[in-house]
């Protein structure tokens, strides 16, 4: 393993294995649960697809806020990632309004649409 001003490239390997043994899994199981009878997403009568919507409205909406936050995720690990000098962490959001109604607003009105 090569190393540079001290930094180890372990946690890059450990991070990058992991990340491959989740995708493979997804990928197995998704191969193996193609052709499955699933009886809660097979709804059989008017109560059972009132619930059957209800799963898909709620995995939407969760997709609405997970999406963006692992977006997010990965550029900011990119963006302040410690071989990068020029980005500058200067936090000012003390007192934002903007953003401080994104991030109660968009929960506040997934859990009024649920």
């Amino acid at each position: 393993m090569s190393r540079k001003k001290g930094r180890s490239v372990v946690p890059w390997l450990i991070a990058g294995g992991v990340t491959l043994i989740f995708g493979v899994a997804t990928v197995a199981m998704t191969i193996m649960l193609k052709d499955a009878n699933i009886a809660v997403l097979n709804p059989k009568g008017a109560v059972a697809q009132a619930e059957y919507d209800l799963i898909v409205l709620t995995l939407w909406l969760s997709a609405i806020v997970v999406i963006p936050v692992f977006i997010m995720l990965g550029a900011f690990a990119w963006r302040y990632r410690e071989s990068n000098t020029k980005a500058k962490y200067t936090p000012n959001h003390d007192s934002d309004v903007r953003i401080e109604a994104v991030w109660w607003g968009v929960p506040i009105i997934i859990i009024g649409i649920l």
